[in-house]
């Protein structure tokens, strides 16, 4: 697994991090009593990404960063590039056109467990209508697009037409009749051809990539970006799927001794599972962006100085409106936002201790509270380790006051180490 941290693009990041508030509303929704319930549907998901976006973001970030002028060739014995329509100006979209082992290799590489549900995730996008949302182009602008639009390739396609025209869909009767078919069925085709999927064309909004595609003043690649590490997303849903085999494991080594505790444990696990929904993967996804567009690389920690606005992009519902239209945070509200910021802060640093976050430009390791960082000040700062492009150049033992069994104090299982040597003082067993 690469070590090598990937360029994500800011402007990216602001998209994921921005909640509907957020973002200002269009001029046709501004009174929802007199919008049509499914304009109204259809507005709601302008303003969010699933976790199927994460991953491929993920993955687009990564090869722009590697395949930026890699090319391949078919069985055909034709050229593609991996990454098109670089100076194509007449297109809003770059693409990655590769087959699928390429594909699988650019998303999910060491988590090859993973390829057969994401590339279902890649299906659902391409069985359905463009997925559009509303983007942030900049600080005054935004528009309604797909950021991604998805195309399979089949085995018998001509690649010209995969390369130049849009897929239609072609059910088996007409009318309501053949829609319910292709629904039913999820039938794509490409002109005639049919066959089994080999590869996929992948469409992505340019002004939200563009920046990584940039050549800076070094004369390298990538402008207003920031360091992630590779697979993020996989790697945040791996951690979770671990606190759950873990405890599983504990309990059923447990009903094998015969042990008096199993129920004990039973309860525990349920406990253990209500704190872990309260903060999702794509939370701990958010919350880390939303550190790293506000790092200036100074100092051993990144100062919040509107902790209302940060809360609004990562857990809008925590946020209130006043008549004046002002946000703002309610006493117990507050206290949630801080027990979820710990909770992710915790889940962040199990990573840096299983060495998931390897590359990334940041680790997050405990709230700043106090002092004029308060909830009457709207500020925060979270003490952080950075680094100036890797975080594999520290050793993980200078973690070790900071990551020793992590989920001691959420009762949350912690993981084993990658390393032979573990950090004195360290306990490689779950707190559970």
């Amino acid at each position: 697994m690469s070590k090598q941290g990937v360029k994500y693009s800011r402007q990216l990041a602001i998209n994921e991090t921005s909640s509907r508030r957020q973002i200002d509303q269009l001029e046709l929704f501004i009174n929802d009593r007199e919008v049509d319930p499914e304009i109204n549907e259809y507005k709601k998901s302008l303003y969010s990404f699933s976790v199927a976006h994460a991953v491929i973001f993920d993955g687009l970030s990564l090869a722009c960063n590697t395949f930026l002028d890699e090319r391949w060739q078919d069985v055909t014995g034709e050229w593609h590039d991996i990454i098109g329509r670089r100076n194509d100006k007449t297109e809003t979209h770059y693409r990655l056109f590769a087959s699928e082992h390429i594909i699988r290799e650019i998303f999910t590489g060491p988590y090859s467990d993973k390829w057969l549900e994401f590339r279902n995730q890649l299906l659902k996008l391409a069985y359905k209508k463009d997925e559009k949302k509303k983007l942030v182009i900049d600080k005054k602008n935004f528009i309604i697009d797909a950021p991604i639009k998805v195309t399979p390739w089949y085995e018998k396609d001509n690649m010209s037409k995969i390369a130049n025209l849009s897929p239609r869909r072609k059910g088996k009767g007409k009318g309501e009749t053949g829609k319910t078919e292709r629904e039913k069925t999820g039938e794509r085709e490409t002109g005639n051809a049919k066959g089994r999927i080999v590869g996929f064309s992948i469409e992505f909004f340019k002004p939200l990539f563009a920046p990584l595609l940039e050549i800076n003043s070094k004369k390298e690649t990538g402008k207003n970006y920031f360091f992630t590490p590779p697979y993020f997303q996989l790697k945040i849903e791996r951690l979770f799927e671990n606190y759950v085999s873990i405890i599983d494991g504990i309990i059923n080594d447990a009903k094998r001794k015969k042990a008096d505790n199993v129920l004990e444990l039973q309860v525990k696990k349920q406990n253990t599972l209500k704190i872990l929904k309260t903060v999702l993967p794509e939370d701990v996804r958010s919350f880390y962006m939303a550190l790293l567009l506000r790092d200036n690389h100074r100092g051993g920690y990144i100062t919040i100085n509107d902790f209302i606005n940060f809360i609004n992009g990562i857990w809008p519902r925590l946020i209130r409106e006043n008549k004046d239209g002002k946000c703002f945070l309610l006493p117990a509200d507050y206290n949630e936002a801080i027990k979820k910021i710990n909770i992710a802060i915790n889940h962040l640093k199990l990573l840096a201790r299983n060495t998931d976050m390897d590359g990334g430009q940041i680790i997050p390791l405990e709230i700043m509270a106090g002092g004029k960082f308060t909830r009457a000040t709207n500020k925060q700062r979270i003490k952080c380790i950075k680094t100036k492009s890797l975080f594999s150049q520290y050793r993980l033992v200078e973690l070790t006051c900071f990551i020793t069994c992590p989920g001691k104090a959420l009762d949350l299982p912690t993981l084993p180490y990658k390393q032979s040597e573990q950090p004195e003082n360290t306990q490689n067993i779950a707190s559970f």
